[in-house]
C-alpha cells in the first residue's frame, strides 16, 4: 500500500504543478486585462520646462479628472467635443491644469444630442452627446484623422512644432451596466503659447493616458 501511495504521489506531483502553473498564468492574464480596462483614468506625464532661466523636470501622475462633453450647432453639421480636465500639483506644489481634447464636426443623423446644459465654471459647460452606434464612434471619432485631438498644459498647446498624439487603442467596455469608450493614448512633443508658436516658455512632454473618456 505504501508503495502504491508513493507511486501515486510521484505521478500526481508533476500534474499538480502543471495545473497550478496554468492557473497562475490564467489569473495573471485576467489581472492584466482587468487593469487594461480600469474605468479610472490614469494620466502619466514627464514634463520639462523650456526656455526658462532654471528649467525643471518632473513627473505627474493622476487619476482625478473631470469629463466634459459638449456640442454646438454648426449647421448643417454639429461640432462635438470630449475633454478631460486634470488639476494636479507638481512636486514643488505648483498647480497645473492639464486637458486632453477630442473635437470633430459630425453629421447630426449619427448623434444623440441633449439640450440640457450643466455649467461647471466660466470656461466649461457640459452638454451631453453620444453616437447612436458605439462602433461608429470608435472608428469615426477616436480613430479618424479628421478628429482634432491634443494636449494642453496651463494654456500651452501643440503650436509651431510637430506633436505626437496617438490613439494606440480604443474599445467599448461595460461600466456599471453602460457601454463606454476606453482609450489608450501616447503623447510626446513640445507645447507653447498660442501667440508664440515654437518659441517662448513652454513644456517638453512625454507620457500616456489610459482610461474611460465618457
Amino acid at each position: 500500500i505504501n508503495y502504491i501511495q508513493q507511486s501515486f504521489s510521484k505521478e500526481l506531483a508533476p500534474a499538480m504543478k502543471n495545473i497550478l502553473y496554468f492557473l497562475f498564468i490564467a489569473i495573471l492574464a485576467w489581472s492584466c486585462n482587468k487593469e487594461d480596462f480600469n474605468s479610472e483614468a490614469c494620466l502619466k506625464l514627464e514634463i520639462t520646462e523650456l526656455n526658462t532661466e532654471d528649467p525643471k523636470s518632473f513627473k505627474i501622475e493622476s487619476n482625478d479628472y473631470l469629463k466634459v462633453p459638449s456640442w454646438t450647432d454648426a449647421a448643417p453639421q454639429v461640432s462635438i467635443l470630449r475633454k478631460l480636465i486634470f488639476d494636479v500639483q507638481t512636486p514643488s506644489s505648483e498647480n497645473f491644469n492639464i486637458e486632453i481634447w477630442f473635437k470633430k464636426v459630425e453629421t447630426e443623423d449619427r448623434l444623440m444630442l441633449s439640450d440640457e446644459v450643466i455649467e461647471i465654471d466660466v470656461r466649461n459647460k457640459i452638454k451631453n452627446w453620444d453616437y447612436k452606434d458605439g462602433k461608429v464612434e470608435l472608428s469615426e471619432f477616436y480613430r479618424n484623422d479628421d478628429t482634432y485631438s491634443n494636449l494642453r498644459i496651463n494654456q500651452t498647446i501643440p503650436s509651431g512644432v510637430p506633436f505626437h498624439f496617438e490613439v494606440v487603442d480604443a474599445k467599448e467596455i461595460e461600466v456599471d451596466g453602460k457601454l463606454v469608450t476606453w482609450v489608450n493614448l501616447e503623447m510626446s512633443g513640445e507645447l507653447y503659447g498660442f501667440y508664440t508658436p515654437g518659441t517662448g516658455p513652454g513644456y517638453k512632454v512625454e507620457g500616456t493616458f489610459r482610461g474611460v473618456v465618457e
